[in-house]
């Protein structure tokens, strides 16, 4: 395509120019210093008030966050997903934790259309799935809003669960249901530990499940822990 290009953002450092080609998702916002000296003062104008306002810090924090759904397979994150969609998230599932940053820096796009997103991550995913804390500490550290759920089940109700729809659990290679179920308990601990909000769905009907996620993601009622 004729009309795509690179474009260059120098920052000052000496050498700079000689570096050669880096990716990353960064977080510069850029003006173009060619446009009508109204223009850029408009633009300038909107960016000071999306990170000092009231109002424009809370679109910031809220309305263009996105949550990363996540936890003991079996405990409820496909059904947990379909009613996000329902409530209006644009929904991705099992994504690749390498790719979070940039799922989260097309979201950011003014011309992307989406406000609220839900990412399904589970152990199946990616294989680097414990770098997710530092995606997760790395996001929240910038501009995004970013929020974890993570749903769970004892370990008899996951079994149960196994049985009954005779699935394989992806760590379970070998056949030993419960062997899988608690090296995977092992792997999400410390997500468990960090996230925003904890279901536990052993006991819970799926209408029941419904209600929590409308309360704590379309109500924005106050969750404890």
């Amino acid at each position: 395509d004729e009309n795509l290009g690179m474009l260059p953002i120098y920052i000052g450092v000496e050498g700079e120019e000689n570096q050669g080609l880096c990716t990353g998702t960064e977080n510069y916002w850029c003006v173009n210093a060619k446009a009508d000296e109204k223009d850029i003062k408009a633009t300038l104008d909107f960016i000071n008030w999306c990170v000092t306002s009231e109002k424009g810090t809370k679109a910031m924090a809220n309305d263009m966050g996105f949550v990363i759904v996540t936890g003991m397979s079996g405990g409820g994150k496909s059904t947990a997903m379909k009613m996000l969609e329902d409530a209006g998230f644009y929904c991705a599932d099992n994504m690749p934790v390498a790719l979070i940053d940039k799922f989260a820096e097309l979201l950011a796009m003014p011309n992307s259309g989406i406000q609220k997103a839900a990412l399904g991550l589970d152990v199946r995913a990616d294989q680097s799935f414990k770098d997710i804390k530092k995606i997760i500490a790395s996001l929240q550290a910038s501009q995004y809003s970013v929020e974890v759920l993570f749903l769970e089940a004892s370990d008899q109700v996951l079994l149960k669960r196994y049985k009954e729809t005779r699935r394989l659990h992806p760590l379970s290679a070998d056949g030993d249901l419960m062997k899988g179920i608690t090296e995977e308990r092992n792997l999400l601990a410390s997500i468990r530990d960090t996230a925003d909000y904890v279901i536990d769905t052993t006991n819970l009907l799926t209408r029941e499940l419904k209600a929590e996620l409308d309360r704590i993601f379309v109500n924005n009622e106050k969750y404890n822990r």
